[in-house]
């Protein structure tokens, strides 16, 4: 099964966001385990963000920090508060073994 890493801190209003906004959006991706670390509370959580970054050579300004099949997806506000829904912006790992969640099956 592929696995979301979710990078949050707690008492972050971004990830009060994430917290009500996700499980909703788990639902169209019934492959994909989502897991929470919690990087002010867990200092290997923090870690291994730290690492994921580096590898990356990217810079983690802010949490949340998305990581799935590889790929790093940094903030979050709300599902509307970019130009690319985040269905959009997931690996294609992700998105090819599931269906679209805005098209229907007739």
């Amino acid at each position: 099964m592929l696995q979301m890493e979710v990078f949050i801190r707690t008492g972050c209003s971004h990830y009060a966001a994430v917290k009500d906004w996700l499980p909703e959006f788990m639902k169209a991706y019934p492959g994909l385990e989502l897991v929470y670390r919690d990087i002010a509370v867990d200092s290997a959580s923090a870690g291994r963000l730290s690492r994921i970054v580096e590898q990356h050579q990217t810079m983690a300004a802010s949490v949340p920090v998305f990581h799935v099949a590889d790929k790093l997806l940094v903030g979050f506000e709300n599902e509307n508060s970019t130009d690319v829904p985040f269905s959009e912006k997931l690996p294609a790992q992700v998105t090819s073994e599931v269906p679209d969640p805005r098209t229907s099956v007739e």
